[in-house]
């Protein structure tokens, strides 16, 4: 991974998924440019590992360029693996950083990758620092949380 410089074009790429992304719609004005100010961006090679299944939650990500892989275990007695693939414009890391928990998955980029980051030192001040937030991005985490299957 190797931090990477934002000028316009990526302000813009971020402004954009910022815009796409509900919790983000709870900032407005002075308020989401201190929020968008603390993200970062990251590039990664391909094949490059962003984080490790069982490792601890680090960041938020939104995808900017490219395709993360992340790989949640396997299920069938082993035989098929559970994947998820997210391309630009999704976002990945939050349920672990909410919950404050383990990853459930491994992520790696599929091909050269560039993230938008928040830390999460940044991520958890804004949880704290605003109830409104926090509770869109429990809502957001609940929904997007796997439903185990009823029998």
């Amino acid at each position: 991974m190797k931090s990477l410089p934002m000028g316009d074009t990526e302000y813009r790429g971020l402004a954009h998924i910022a815009g796409q992304l509900e919790f983000f719609k709870t900032f407005k004005g002075p308020h989401l440019e201190r929020v968008l100010s603390d993200v970062e961006l990251h590039a990664y090679d391909k094949g490059e590992t962003i984080f490790h299944k069982g490792g601890p939650p680090t960041a938020f990500y939104m995808i900017f360029q490219g395709r993360v892989r992340i790989h949640l275990g396997y299920r069938l007695m082993g035989l098929m693996k559970k994947m998820a693939h997210l391309g630009p414009g999704d976002l990945f890391g939050e349920i672990a950083l909410v919950e404050k928990r383990m990853h459930s998955g491994t992520a790696v980029a599929e091909v050269p990758t560039q993230l938008f980051v928040i830390s999460y030192e940044n991520f958890d001040m804004m949880m704290n620092e605003d109830p409104e937030f926090a509770n869109l991005m429990k809502f957001v985490v609940a929904r997007r949380k796997p439903q185990p299957i009823s029998k």
